[in-house]
């Protein structure tokens, strides 16, 4: 899967420049993630570089088990920190999709507006909780794990994976 993570990096000269001022992790997720963040603040600028989205297609159609680290590495972290930067928020993306990525993607979002829904308690973070947040590292961090719904819901990947445990459905590779 490290691969994979590789191939679609080479794309994002921001990621480059991030990695190198930190150490380096090889863990497929964690490049995914640095890649996801780079990715949506390059979409805030307004560019995504074409050939990501369609080597994200290609990855999906030549081997169903990265589905996984695309779903759950990429898209969900692009959706999570998009939830909190991006003013039309994740949908913005859909149209920059390939079908299978879309479909992905749809599936991804679908779950976390399942949990938000379902949620018995009140949300262990709060929108002024969030705003108090200030060191860049701990924030970008927070936006990866934490969803923004568009009623200001705030859910967590706890959220998530407390849901996908209740209602058995863990399958994170």
């Amino acid at each position: 899967m490290a691969g994979y993570a590789l191939t679609l990096a080479r794309h994002c000269p921001a990621l480059r420049v991030r990695r190198s001022r930190r150490r380096a992790r090889d863990e497929p997720y964690n490049l995914i993630g640095d890649l996801a963040a780079a990715v949506v603040a390059a979409r805030d600028a307004e560019w995504v570089h074409p050939l990501l989205l369609e080597d994200v297609e290609r990855i999906i159609a030549s081997d169903p088990d990265a589905a996984s680290l695309i779903g759950y590495g990429l898209l969900e972290d692009i959706q999570n920190i998009s939830s909190h930067r991006i003013s039309e928020g994740a949908a913005d993306w859909l149209s920059l999709l390939g079908p299978r990525t879309r479909q992905l993607w749809l599936d991804v979002d679908e779950l976390w507006l399942r949990v938000a829904d379902e949620l018995r308690d009140p949300p262990a973070m709060t929108e002024n909780q969030f705003a108090s947040v200030t060191t860049p590292e701990l924030r970008e961090f927070m936006e990866r794990v934490h969803r923004r719904t568009a009623e200001g819901v705030y859910v967590s990947i706890a959220d998530v994976l407390d849901y996908e445990t209740r209602h058995d459905l863990l399958q994170r590779g």
